[in-house]
């Protein structure tokens, strides 16, 4: 559990600098960032602990339904309006990420 603790802890501090990041670069201090979650791991075991932080930062969580991973049609359609991505394998194709830019950090 300790190492869980910690990469938990590492990741909220990764998000918390990515927040940052794209707070100094948002001109609209009203936007409202959107957070895509694909990965099922982070969905089913870990989404629930976020919530709370990502509600305080005015984060919306996007959960797409996700079996093992999203393709490319399917990315097609939901990274389109996010701000960025929690993912595993996805397949974010060169298609996708053009599509996706320049939303999508």
């Amino acid at each position: 559990t300790t190492t869980t603790t910690t990469n938990t802890s590492t990741s909220k501090i990764q998000i918390e600098k990515a927040i940052m990041v794209e707070d100094s670069n948002n001109n609209d201090s009203n936007h409202q960032l959107r957070v895509l979650v694909s990965a099922p791991y982070m969905q089913n075991k870990i989404l629930d602990r976020f919530r709370p932080f990502f509600a305080s930062q005015n984060i919306e969580i996007v959960v797409p339904p996700v079996r093992e991973r999203l393709e490319e049609s399917d990315l097609m359609t939901w990274a389109m309006d996010v701000d960025g991505v929690i993912c595993g394998d996805d397949r974010f194709t060169p298609k996708v990420v053009e599509a996706a830019a320049p939303r999508l950090k």
